[in-house]
């Protein structure tokens, strides 16, 4: 994606007919500013910790978790799942959809039935 800089202008309005008295009734916004929000995603890769994650119907199963922090987004990037310092076996519950897992720094894709 290419990066943006400088000024940008927007302009909108609503204009109403006039009445008898030729009354017109205009409506405008300015001083309207776009603020950027950096979003990062983490690598996708094969060298996720060793862990294997397991997607069953409503389930997202990870198993072998040794003190590992994980994240699930939904495929709008939105968090939906978020847990620190997970060891042992997780089971997250979760609609069915394709979901991105990540594991400390790492991420996968994990389908839900």
């Amino acid at each position: 994606m290419p990066d943006y800089e400088g000024t940008v202008f927007l302009a909108f309005g609503f204009n109403c007919a006039g009445d008898q008295e030729g009354v017109t009734t205009i409506w405008y916004a300015d001083d309207v500013c776009l603020a950027a929000i950096s979003t990062s995603i983490p690598e996708f890769g094969s060298d996720l910790p060793s862990v294997d994650i397991i997607s069953k119907a409503g389930v997202i199963e990870i198993a072998g978790l040794q003190n590992n922090n994980i994240i699930v987004y939904n495929l709008n990037g939105t968090k939906v799942f978020e847990q620190a310092a997970v060891s042992g076996n997780l089971n997250i519950v979760l609609p069915g959809g394709l979901y991105m897992v990540q594991i400390d720094s790492k991420a996968i894709k994990a389908l839900v039935k």
